[in-house]
């Protein structure tokens, strides 16, 4: 079975960190209550956004 992820980008233009947030197939609650949740790993950023899906 093929499995694709979804990465996030930190959305503080100084750290713009790349992070896996999701490895599919996942049901799409439990993706959604991830992305909701992201923050960055390397600077704590609360602001992340998907970067590719």
């Amino acid at each position: 079975m093929l499995t694709k992820t979804i990465t996030a980008r930190c959305g503080d233009e100084l750290c713009s960190h790349v992070w896996i947030v999701a490895h599919l197939p996942m049901s799409i609650d439990k993706v959604a209550l991830l992305m909701k949740r992201a923050a960055c790993p390397k600077c704590g950023n609360d602001s992340a956004v998907l970067a590719h899906g």
